[in-house]
């Protein structure tokens, strides 16, 4: 039976009842005058008793018998009418109600897609588990088809590479994040360069002397100076994380954050990117302000490795030692600050065990302290200012 018969048959129900309200009631109701204290339901058996004591309050004593009496007709009268109108006044607009077409149990309300629910279709769809085969140095692998996304806007660009680039151990880098123009002679395999402050020409004129380019922006941390930085709501900002003009972000709220570092990841591949270093990513290790845990990080990286592949990209491991042995496997190649200031080098072997590069930066070390520890370890090392202008200095050959 479908819910609108339901409803006509409960309707119906309801109805009838209403109309036999009165013969059930019936003593209530004032039709029989002459009897007008007679009680026909056990509940009324003191109706006598209550109306002499009415009586004995509201007549005087030296009213006459006949007076009294009506005095008492008219207070079992005047009771009943009471209940009458009652009953009337109740079952009246129920019984309009029941009637309407337009009963508001009956209007369907109009759906709407909740803003959450559209975030949460652009989430990525790489299945888990993927992985993908290893190959020599130099070389590239397949890309993996990626499937369908619902987010909006263009996932990828017309120059989205054919496979995904493979860094491999042993490849020389340079890392440049000020901004100033790009130095384009230092000698390397690989240039990380900004996101933002770089344009599609330098990375061309890099391809063009057989260089990678790396696409560097944070995903962990908003900074104020950053063109998008007003998409960022309010309440994905939590403590500065040291520099100026920077705060963590909130990775828990992936829904919000999703279309923001999409937009970006889009950029990476417009501007012919071919790998990406997203910064931050280690917050739950952080004072951030917010009680992220490792479980959050894991997930925000994750979607992070699959977002970056859909666009044709590689992506880098930026630091988050305690979590090498969970994203090896999806991440590509690693970047390291000051492991070994930190100890922690070895932390990163699963890197190269795998075939892939360990980009690492040291800034207060020199190379003939760190190359020694990190060249058997097969480590890309170069010492940097912290200002990550031009200069460099790497090991020697």
């Amino acid at each position: 039976m479908s819910r609108y018969r339901k409803q006509l048959v409960l309707r119906k129900k309801a109805v009838i009842f209403l109309l036999i309200a009165p013969l059930l009631f019936g003593s209530s109701i004032p039709f029989n005058s002459a009897h007008p204290t007679q009680t026909h339901t056990k509940n009324r058996a003191v109706a006598p008793l209550a109306i002499d004591s009415i009586a004995h309050l509201t007549t005087p004593s030296s009213v006459p018998a006949p007076k009294k009496k009506q005095a008492l007709q008219n207070i079992s009268i005047n009771a009943d009418t009471h209940k009458w109108v009652m009953f009337l006044a109740v079952a009246t607009p129920l019984l309009h109600f029941l009637l309407s077409p337009n009963s508001t149990r009956d209007r369907k309300l109009p759906t709407t897609t909740s803003v959450q629910t559209h975030r949460e279709t652009t989430r990525s769809l790489t299945p888990k588990g993927t992985t993908r085969s290893l190959t020599p140095k130099g070389t590239t692998r397949p890309l993996t088809p990626p499937l369908r996304s619902t987010s909006p806007g263009p996932l990828s660009s017309p120059h989205k590479p054919t496979t995904i680039w493979q860094a491999a151990p042993g490849l020389t880098w340079q890392w440049q994040l000020d901004t100033g123009a790009i130095d384009t002679s230092i000698e390397a395999d690989v240039y990380n360069i900004d996101l933002f402050e770089v344009s599609a020409e330098t990375v061309t004129l890099l391809h063009n002397q057989g260089r990678k380019v790396i696409c560097y922006f944070s995903a962990g941390s908003w900074e104020e100076w950053r063109p998008d930085a007003d998409r960022f709501p309010t309440s994905l900002l939590g403590k500065s994380n040291g520099w100026p003009g920077e705060k963590w972000l909130d990775i828990r709220q992936l829904s919000e954050l999703r279309p923001l570092i999409s937009a970006r990841l889009d950029l990476c591949a417009e501007k012919g990117f071919d790998a990406v270093e997203p910064d931050n990513i280690d917050g739950y290790s952080n004072d951030t302000s917010f009680p992220l845990q490792p479980v959050h990080q894991l997930r925000f990286n994750r979607w992070l490795a699959s977002a970056a592949h859909e666009r044709g990209l590689a992506i880098a491991l930026k630091n988050d030692a305690p979590q090498v042995t969970q994203l090896v496997d999806i991440f590509d190649f690693a970047i390291v600050e000051e492991c070994y200031i930190y100890n922690e080098c070895n932390v990163f072997r699963p890197f190269t065990a795998q075939g892939k590069a360990v980009f690492h930066a040291e800034y207060n070390a020199v190379p003939e302290d760190f190359c020694p520890i990190t060249i058997p370890l097969e480590f890309s090392s170069i010492q940097k200012h912290p200002s990550l202008g031009a200069w460099r200095k790497r090991c020697a050959a």
